[in-house]
């Protein structure tokens, strides 16, 4: 990002240049519905584990091992496929199509086994998500503007979750655990419905 002689970069132009972008516009968008629907989880997951399938603090944990085992898999994975630059929007989508997914199915979940696959899933997928969403970000980002498009990232990122948690909160209390579970990955994959197909074709036009 170009500045005048003398001119000072300035905090927001990390934002700036996100939505200027087509496709990190895309990206930072769909990052922000997910995160939000994932808040909810992240408050509500106890109650749905331990309070209604009665998972005792031993399996409690297991199970959220397995969602860092799924991140570590996957990322593992990803090193080993080496996926091309030309798939890696693509890849990008069917990650984020993977854990948005699996917010809605943990609602659904009748059992702890059908849990611990979801969570395992939602790993793999965070995973794809990790290193395809932030791969793009730095690739598409100007090196002179790279670190502020960074820390425009990370603090909407943690805007975000603080705020769904304290949202999730409150809807878990008023609505249910599964109820919020399903309606958040039902809106998460309504967001990446729509913006799933910009992100596609803003990368080819690339």
């Amino acid at each position: 990002m170009k500045h005048e002689a003398g001119q000072k970069p300035r905090a927001l132009d990390g934002f700036r240049f996100i939505f200027k972008h087509r496709l990190l516009r895309s990206i930072m968008v769909i990052l922000i519905v997910m995160i939000l629907a994932l808040g909810a989880i992240s408050v509500g997951e106890v109650f749905l584990v331990v309070d209604e399938l009665g998972a005792d603090a031993i399996t409690y944990g297991i199970i959220g091992a397995l969602f860092a085992g799924g991140s570590l898999i996957g990322a593992i994975l990803l090193q080993a496929l080496k996926v091309k630059e030309k798939h890696q929007v693509p890849g990008l989508l069917i990650a984020m199509s993977l854990a948005v997914t699996s917010f809605a199915l943990l609602g659904l979940s009748q059992s702890i086994v059908m849990v611990a696959i979801v969570y395992f899933l939602a790993g793999v997928g965070n995973a794809g998500i990790n290193v395809f969403a932030i791969g793009q970000i730095q690739r598409n980002a100007t090196e002179a503007a790279r670190g502020r498009i960074m820390a425009a990232v990370q603090g909407s990122l943690t805007a975000g979750n603080v705020t769904s948690l304290g949202l999730g909160g409150i809807l878990i209390g008023i609505f249910g655990v599964r109820e919020v579970f399903v309606s958040a990955g039902v809106v998460a994959l309504i967001a990446l419905t729509i913006l799933g197909p910009q992100m596609l074709k803003a990368a080819r036009e690339q």
